[in-house]
């Protein structure tokens, strides 16, 4: 990802900010001129892949950066699990948390997109996930691809 990202943004990892807190990442457009970003990014960044945390922790910390700081856009990128014994109850709780979060504390008109890789199938011999791309502002939800490991 970070060789992906350097290649079409600007990225600044672990951006600052105020109160001793940090933003994954902050992307600006690289343009023609190729000058150092300034301003407003055009991306706030924020991921967890621990799916713990991403239920427990990153709803009100990580999550609410995205809606604080001074961007033209947001994106979260999560993992979840459906593959254990309570099923997707908790992948679709932390989901719905996440859109209620951003509703209650939305302070303008940027877009917020969430990422949810979600593990769905997890055995010795393989491990299967779905990527749901979903816009949290118009609550529109789409799987994109699945993927196995052997």
């Amino acid at each position: 990802m970070r060789g992906w990202l350097r290649s079409h943004y600007h990225v600044r990892f672990e951006y600052p900010l105020p109160n001793r807190r940090r933003l994954d990442a902050a992307l600006w457009s690289i343009t023609e001129a190729d000058c150092p970003p300034q301003g407003k990014m055009d991306i706030a960044l924020e991921w967890e892949w621990d799916n713990t945390k991403v239920a427990r922790d990153y709803l009100s910390g990580d999550f609410r950066k995205l809606l604080d700081v001074d961007a033209q856009c947001g994106l979260a990128i999560v993992q979840t699990r459906a593959d254990g014994r309570r099923g997707s109850m908790q992948a679709d709780e932390t989901v719905r948390q996440l859109q209620d979060l951003y509703g209650k504390h939305r302070r303008d008109s940027r877009s917020v997109a969430l990422i949810e890789i979600r593990r769905v199938f997890h055995q010795n011999e393989r491990v299967d996930f779905v990527c749901y791309f979903q816009d949290l502002c118009t609550s529109t939800m789409q799987e994109t691809d699945g993927w196995s490991y052997p």
